[in-house]
C-alpha cells in the first residue's frame, strides 16, 4: 500500500514473451493494419490488429506527438534528441523501401525484394 507521498511504481504492459510493449512500434502497427485493410478490405485481423488499428484512428494524425509521449521519446529529448523525433515522425519520408540482406540494411530499389 502507498502512503501518502510516496510514488507508484511505473505499470508496465508486456507481451506474452515478456516483452514490453512501446507506444511508438504499436502506433506503427495500427498505421500498416490501416493501410493493408483499406487496400485490401478482404484481409482479416486479430484482436491485436484491431486495437493498434482503432489507435491508429484515434491518434494516427499526428505521429510526432505520440513519439512525445512515449517511454523512448521522452528519454530521446531528455538526452538531447529533441529533433530527431521529426525526423522519426516522417511518413513516407523516403522514396524506398529498406531492405536487410547479410546484416547490411540497403535500399529496394527495383521493388522486388533484390538489394541493390
Amino acid at each position: 500500500m502507498l502512503e501518502p507521498g510516496d510514488q507508484a511504481p511505473p505499470f508496465t504492459l508486456q507481451d506474452p514473451s515478456g516483452k514490453r510493449v512501446s507506444l511508438e512500434d504499436f502506433a506503427c502497427a495500427g498505421a500498416l493494419v490501416r493501410r493493408l485493410t483499406d487496400s485490401d478490405r478482404s484481409i482479416a485481423v486479430n484482436d491485436a490488429a484491431e486495437l493498434a488499428r482503432a489507435y491508429d484512428s484515434a491518434h494516427g494524425h499526428a505521429p510526432e506527438a505520440i513519439l512525445r509521449q512515449s517511454e523512448h521519446g521522452r528519454y530521446l529529448i531528455e538526452i538531447g534528441f529533441e529533433g530527431d523525433l521529426a525526423v522519426c515522425a516522417a511518413v513516407d519520408g523516403v522514396p524506398v523501401v529498406p531492405f536487410l540482406k547479410d546484416g547490411r540494411i540497403t535500399p529496394d530499389l527495383a521493388g522486388d525484394g533484390t538489394a541493390a
